[in-house]
C-alpha cells in the first residue's frame, strides 16, 4: 500500500476530486492532509508556476546550501513574495478544511 505522507489541501489549486483522481492513477491507497501554510500562491493551469516550486523545493530538499539561502531571501515579515507579489503565511493553518473531509483521505492535523 502507498500511503502519501505530507499533502497541504488547498482546493483553489487542485479540488479533492482531482487529488483523488491522481492518487488512483499513481495508486496512493491514502494522504495524510495537511492545512494550507499559505495562501495560494499557483494558478491551477500553470506549468511554468509549478516548474518552478519544483526546481525550489528540489533545491531546498536536495541542495539546502542553496535551497535555503533562497527560500530565507523569498520569508520577509510574514509573507512570502515571489512572481512579484506578496502571500500571506499562515501561523496557525485552519485544520477545518482537513476534519471536514475525514474519511475521505487519512487525515492529519499540524499545529505550530
Amino acid at each position: 500500500m502507498i500511503v502519501d505522507c505530507h499533502f497541504h489541501i488547498d482546493e483553489t489549486m487542485l479540488t479533492l476530486e482531482k487529488m483523488i483522481e491522481g492518487m488512483d492513477q499513481n495508486q496512493v491507497a491514502k494522504t495524510a492532509l495537511i492545512a494550507p501554510m499559505n495562501e495560494t500562491m499557483f494558478e491551477k493551469d500553470s506549468t511554468i508556476q509549478h516548474r518552478i516550486q519544483n526546481l525550489f523545493r528540489s533545491r531546498i530538499l536536495h541542495v539546502p546550501p542553496i535551497g535555503f539561502p533562497i527560500y530565507d531571501g523569498l520569508v520577509r515579515d510574514g509573507l512570502f513574495n515571489l512572481y512579484g507579489q506578496s502571500y500571506k503565511i499562515f501561523p496557525k493553518p485552519n485544520n477545518n478544511l482537513v476534519a471536514r473531509n475525514k474519511g475521505t483521505v487519512l487525515p492529519f492535523h499540524f499545529f505550530l
